[in-house]
């Protein structure tokens, strides 16, 4: 088969219009494509030919010459009741220090004043839209952008979120828990896939190696597995030989067997230790070289809903359209310091009844 016919041929099995120049010179120069080619040989081209659209962006998985998907996933499934209590703990201890930043207090002083706590509804109308962006056209719309970016520096939260707290109370999630995936690929690269986890110092290794193993599972689709020496040697030996011009499947197996005896594929049939050759090294590079991930959409992800972020808000101002005013919100935190001062004493009663 000719060159130009192989090219109409892998068109045809990929189900695509044409292979671009790009790809296809590739695949010549590395001689995938070349007009001597048997049955494996072609599986190895198909195999190759969808790895170099893939990352070309000329592939069904891509579109564009380069781009990144990352996605973010909450750690909640994967805590305890006691440890997602501690964050939230924590979460409501951070608001109530954001709550005495003095551009929060500006900002609910001098622009909302008595109408401070909003209801979702009277904030959905003049500040925000449902998603927590702020309207550009609103008024005071550039303070409360910048306000909710350094709410955003020093809390750990999201603008959008950032937003709602200052508006209606809401107290957002702190970003401190969160395991990101992201896909990387350029046009001639490889595609590169990354997990980063992000907790904090007091979740136990444990519970850390099994959120890791979780998403690693299912981006990969299976269970880890080692790659092995051989297989690592095998892939640098057959693209070495390939760029020296390499021939067939079979000349490359004796190179090998002659390079490395103690890894050498025999077999009575000469064609079945040549298919073990060429699996191992399609196995091998499939792993390393081309593996195909899947993202990990199966989880819960980051983002709280509309609905969700709603009904929280609701609950933060007690119901939709039902306010609590100043006045309320200075006698709850004098209540909740007098009954921390009243423990206190307490406590120190009784260490002194003891002693």
């Amino acid at each position: 088969m000719r060159l130009e016919e192989l090219r109409i041929w892998l068109a045809d099995q990929l189900r695509t219009e044409s292979i671009p120049d790009k790809v296809w010179d590739e695949l010549v120069e590395t001689r995938y494509a070349r007009a001597d080619l048997d049955e494996t040989d072609k599986e190895l081209l198909l195999a190759q030919a969808r790895s170099f659209l893939r990352v070309s962006g000329s592939g069904p998985r891509r579109s564009g010459r380069s781009g990144r998907v990352e996605e973010k996933i909450g750690l909640s499934k994967w805590l305890d009741d006691v440890e997602n209590e501690r964050r939230r703990v924590f979460g409501e201890h951070v608001a109530r220090m954001a709550a005495e930043h003095p551009d929060v207090q500006a900002f609910r002083g001098e622009v909302l004043g008595e109408r401070f706590p909003l209801s979702y509804e009277e904030a959905l109308e003049e500040f925000v839209n449902e998603d927590g962006f702020i309207y550009r056209e609103c008024p005071h719309a550039e303070q409360l952008d910048e306000l909710t970016k350094e709410l955003k520096r020093i809390y750990f939260w999201k603008e959008i979120n950032a937003s709602w707290f200052v508006l209606t109370g809401y107290i957002p999630p702190v970003d401190t828990f969160n395991v990101k995936t992201s896909s990387t690929w350029r046009p001639h690269g490889p595609q590169f896939e990354t997990i980063t986890l992000t907790v904090e110092p007091w979740l136990s290794a444990e519970k850390v190696k099994r959120i890791y193993s979780d998403t690693q599972r299912q981006i990969l689709g299976r269970d880890n597995g080692r790659v092995g020496e051989k297989s690592l040697k095998l892939l640098e030996f057959v693209a070495e030989q390939r760029e020296a011009g390499g021939g067939s499947w079979r000349e490359l197996m004796k190179n090998w067997n002659e390079t490395y005896p103690e890894w050498a594929y025999t077999a009575k049939d000469p064609e079945h230790a040549k298919g073990n050759f060429y699996n191992a090294h399609k196995r091998a590079y499939e792993r390393v070289l081309a593996p195909r991930y899947e993202h990990a959409g199966g989880f819960v992800k980051w983002s709280l809903s509309r609905e969700e972020r709603q009904e929280r808000i609701e609950r933060a101002v007690k119901g939709p359209g039902k306010k609590i005013t100043p006045a309320e919100q200075r006698e709850e935190k004098h209540r909740q310091h007098f009954e921390a001062f009243s423990r206190k004493l307490v406590s120190r009663r009784q260490s002194n009844i003891d002693s």
